[in-house]
Order: C-alpha cells, then structure tokens, then sequence
C-alpha cells in the first residue's frame, strides 16, 4: 500500500476493531440489537478498507 493508502487502511481497521470490541458484548447481553450493530459498523465505512486491499489483490491477480 501506498504511505496515504496505509495511514487510512489502519485508521478505518483500529476504528472497526474497537468499535467490535466495545459494542459487540452489548449485542450478546440484548442491550443492543443486531441491526443497531451493523448500523453502526456500517457508518465507519469498513468497506473502503477492503477496497485499499482489492486493488493490489486484482493487480496481482492480473500479472500471474
């Protein structure tokens, strides 16, 4: 990865694992519903991580 494609990468993967680490028991003991969860998982944008991460996937994927 690029330096700025690293420093977000780590920036959205930190903000995902604590959000996990803090909300998910809340799940498991019923304070908080499923789709609360994913709701709020879904609002640090995880899916722009995978994608810094695709597209050296697809490029390597493309010079075998």
């Amino acid at each position: 990865l690029a330096p700025e494609e690293s420093d977000a990468y780590s920036k959205i993967s930190t903000a995902v694992s604590d959000y996990q680490a803090q909300n998910f028991p809340y799940v498991v003991m019923g304070e908080k519903t499923w789709d609360e969860y994913v709701s709020g998982l879904e609002a640090l944008n995880p899916d722009s991580a995978v994608e810094y991460l695709q597209k050296y996937v697809d490029v390597a994927n493309t010079t075998k």
